[in-house]
């Protein structure tokens, strides 16, 4: 599996952990239309809210298999990933990018650690989701 694939993988992982820290009630109004997956329009092509729920819907499945892979790895492991992930865009101390460097100190490895990690991930991660997705 391509890296760019396990990228989004992690992304979904991400954006659902940090929905349910927040406390997103579980039964909310969108998700029992979602488990409805009724309508309130006469047309029958698939627009607004129904479009919104499928592709939640989408990322769901795509979570319960990448949960399911990084609680499989090591936690420095998955550590390195998340943070690779999550951690993108500017550094607010330095006015720069986040590199790798910068990742690896947050999560207090050494950034010799931190690359070797974030391989092992990507090849871990690639082989057990290729082995969920043939489930």
């Amino acid at each position: 599996m391509k890296r760019e694939k396990i990228d989004i993988y992690v992304d979904v992982y991400i954006n659902f952990v940090s929905l349910q820290e927040k406390g997103w009630p579980k039964e909310s109004m969108l998700s029992k239309f979602m488990s409805y997956r009724g309508t309130f329009q006469d047309s029958q092509k698939i627009v607004g809210l129904e479009k919104y729920a499928d592709q939640i819907q989408k990322e769901h499945r795509l979570f319960k298999s990448i949960n399911a892979a990084i609680k499989r790895l090591d936690p420095p492991v998955a550590l390195s990933i998340l943070a690779k992930r999550y951690l993108r865009g500017l550094n607010e101390k330095t006015d720069r990018t986040y590199t790798n460097k910068d990742r690896a100190y947050l999560i207090k490895q050494k950034p010799r650690q931190f690359e070797n990690n974030l391989a092992r991930a990507y090849r871990k991660l690639s082989d057990l989701l290729e082995m969920l997705e043939e489930v």
